[in-house]
């Protein structure tokens, strides 16, 4: 058999020991390497709604820059119209006060 000494009943069990050892340690790896692989496609998901996010607010940035100049040309404007009706409505009401 192959067990007759009491050393060879210690290199059987070592040698057991040994493969379940290795089998545990690549287990082990393989779970590790998931879980980074995981990370990683986390990571870039989240990178990706970063820039998304990015470039949302950089569309409303522009967009408010833009509506900000035409709100000026549209208050000069209004300021124009209501200075030219003010005048209009003085030579109105100043020829219906000759009139009476």
């Amino acid at each position: 058999m192959f067990v007759q000494t009491p050393q060879d009943l210690f290199w059987l069990v070592l040698a057991f020991c040994l493969v379940w050892f290795t089998f545990f340690v690549t287990w082990l790896m393989y779970y590790f390497i998931a879980m980074f692989r995981r990370s990683l496609k986390i990571v870039k998901r989240v990178e990706e709604t970063v820039e998304l996010i990015h470039d949302i607010v950089v569309k409303i940035k522009d967009k408010a820059g833009d509506a900000a100049a035409y709100l000026t040309i549209l208050i000069k404007s209004s300021e124009q119209l209501k200075g030219l009706l003010d005048k209009y409505r003085q030579k109105k009401s100043g020829k219906k006060n000759k009139n009476k």
